[in-house]
C-alpha cells in the first residue's frame, strides 16, 4: 500500500520508492523490502515506457493502462505456472508407475 506517510508499526520499516519522478515512502515488512523495491523500479520503468510511447493522455489513464498491462502479465504467468505444474505432476505420476513397475517386477 503506498502512502506518503506512513506510520511505522511494529515489524515494519519504510522504504523510499519513486514513480514517475514523485518520491514515496511504503511501510512494509523487512522481508518485503527488496521484492517492493524492485517492484516499484519495474512499475516505474514500465510508466515511463507507455509514456514515451506517447498513446496515453493523462497521469491516471496512463497508470491505470500499465496497471492493467501489469495485470494481464500476471494471469499469464500464472495461466504458464498452472499448466507447468500440470506437465509436472504428469510426469510425477508416470515415473511413480514406472518405479512401482520395476520394484514388483524385480
Amino acid at each position: 500500500m503506498v502512502d506518503d506517510r506512513p506510520s511505522r508499526a511494529p515489524g515494519t520499516e519504510i522504504i523510499d520508492i519513486q514513480l514517475l519522478g514523485k518520491a514515496y515512502r511504503i511501510a512494509c515488512p523487512p522481508s518485503e523490502a527488496a521484492v517492493l523495491v524492485e517492484a516499484a523500479a519495474y512499475l516505474d520503468q514500465q510508466l515511463h515506457e507507455a509514456r514515451s510511447a506517447g498513446k496515453v493522455a493523462g497521469t491516471d489513464r496512463l497508470t491505470l493502462m500499465v496497471a492493467l498491462n501489469l495485470a494481464a502479465e500476471v494471469v499469464q504467468l500464472r495461466a504458464q505456472a498452472a499448466a507447468q505444474q500440470a506437465d509436472l505432476d504428469e510426469l510425477v505420476e508416470r515415473l511413480q508407475g514406472m518405479v512401482d513397475s520395476v520394484l514388483h517386477w524385480g
